[in-house]
């Protein structure tokens, strides 16, 4: 019997473990789960056969190491800075790991190890990054297959709220982690059009944005981190223009930039909520935004609710502000969307191709974040666990071998790109 051990049982654990939980039926594998709250593990596996919830911190050596031990591949859905000391077990005991986030210099830094005792340690194998690296290489390599030449490559996705159920004035609210939304951009973005190198500095990022249809519908993108890391990463150093946006409804960078100046200028200010309420008051008189601004503030300012809580800065107190306010509400659906411009010749002619995913999440928990996080990963352990993902080292899904066979069990779970050469 295979064992699959899975670390988190958060947000975005709803369809990976209900999809492992489905297979584990189908191939005899076990599935245990480690979480210090496990509530949402406790839902969906309810006793079920071939599963078992262990309640500890991780950061408890003695029982980590020991259940990595006794495992046949490890899933880590912590926060970044704890996959390390998952991955460092991993080696220790010739164990293969599976992440959806973001590739980091330490994890990098286990390569020749991870080679040496051939194990794959596959990351950035959820949504962005993931499902964007799958997409945006399945349709450079078929250009490149028919012999196309790229030219220039445009990506854009956003985590929003499915139209039925904006009901605020920023037609948004959280559908992933709070605290990533409000921290987003504070590294500025960095792209290339026509040549030339654009780097916006976090200012001036949400008053530099970028318009994109995707089937008829509107919206607007920044910036998001440095694009030209994805020449190399996609094999495409030629190319003139690159560009990666985060997407949001029209109107929202604007608002948005206007908290962000209040950060910028207040970076060092700290104290109560009273302090620093009566010190954005002025962002709420003096702007034309004042709609977006008030349905934050109107209430505060009519009561004395949490104004006498220290904050160490203003992030901390929009933070607390913003969790009553972009409450993703149970009855609510959130939307996935991402879009792909590919421009290319082909002898004399200048084309584009694209490819575009609007994904419609369910009722709570299965949402569509959920569902685009988590599948990706839980299809990856299937195909590695049942020999057909062979390939070996600290990788991402860029290769064939991976994002080929992902993507298609991705269509038959209505994950569907839709394409146009």
């Amino acid at each position: 019997m295979k064992k699959i051990l899975i670390f988190g049982s958060g947000f975005s654990s709803s369809y990976i473990l209900s999809y492992l939980l489905k297979e584990s039926l189908n191939y005899n594998w076990h599935i245990s789960v480690v979480d210090k709250n496990p509530v949402l593990a406790k839902k969906i596996f309810n006793n079920k056969k071939n599963t078992d919830i262990l309640c500890f911190d991780v950061n408890c050596n003695e029982k980590r190491t020991k259940i990595i031990s006794e495992s046949d591949v490890v899933v880590s859905l912590l926060p970044i800075h704890l996959h390390n000391v998952i991955a460092k077990d991993c080696l220790l005991h010739n164990k293969s790991l599976f992440t959806a986030s973001y590739l980091n210099d330490e994890m990098l830094s286990f390569r020749k190890e991870v080679e040496d005792k051939d194990l794959l340690f596959l990351n950035e194998c959820g949504l962005d990054p993931g499902i964007d690296h799958m997409s945006a290489m399945k349709l450079i390599d078929q250009i490149l297959d028919f012999g196309g030449k790229i030219t220039s490559f445009k990506s854009y996705c956003g985590a929003l709220i499915a139209p039925d159920y904006h009901n605020n004035p920023w037609n948004y609210k959280f559908t992933w982690s709070p605290r990533n939304v409000i921290f987003a951009g504070r590294n500025g973005g960095k792209y290339m059009l026509n040549g030339k190198i654009v780097k916006v500095d976090y200012q001036d990022l949400f008053l530099h944005t970028d318009k994109i249809k995707v089937f008829d519908k509107h919206y607007e993108s920044y910036a998001n981190r440095d694009a030209l890391s994805y020449l190399d990463l996609y094999g495409v150093n030629n190319i003139s223009t690159i560009y990666r946006g985060t997407l949001r409804e029209v109107g929202f960078c604007k608002a948005w930039s206007l908290i962000v100046d209040f950060f910028i200028k207040n970076k060092n200010l700290k104290g109560s909520g009273s302090f620093l309420l009566n010190t954005f008051k002025s962002y709420i008189d003096d702007s034309n935004l004042s709609e977006k601004l008030s349905f934050y503030f109107d209430d505060i300012l009519k009561s004395e609710v949490n104004l006498s809580k220290d904050y160490s800065c203003p992030e901390d107190f929009i933070y607390d502000v913003l969790s009553d306010k972009w409450v993703f509400e149970k009855q609510d659906k959130d939307l996935v969307v991402m879009h792909h411009e590919v421009g290319y010749t082909i002898g004399s002619l200048s084309k584009t191709a694209k490819s575009s995913l609007v994904c419609l999440g369910e009722a709570s928990p299965y949402t569509a974040i959920s569902k685009t996080v988590g599948l990706p990963l839980a299809i990856a352990v299937k195909l590695f666990l049942l020999g057909k993902i062979n390939s070996k080292g600290v990788l991402i899904p860029t290769l064939k071998e991976i994002y080929n066979p992902i993507l298609k069990e991705l269509s038959f779970e209505g994950v569907i790109f839709k394409e146009k050469l």
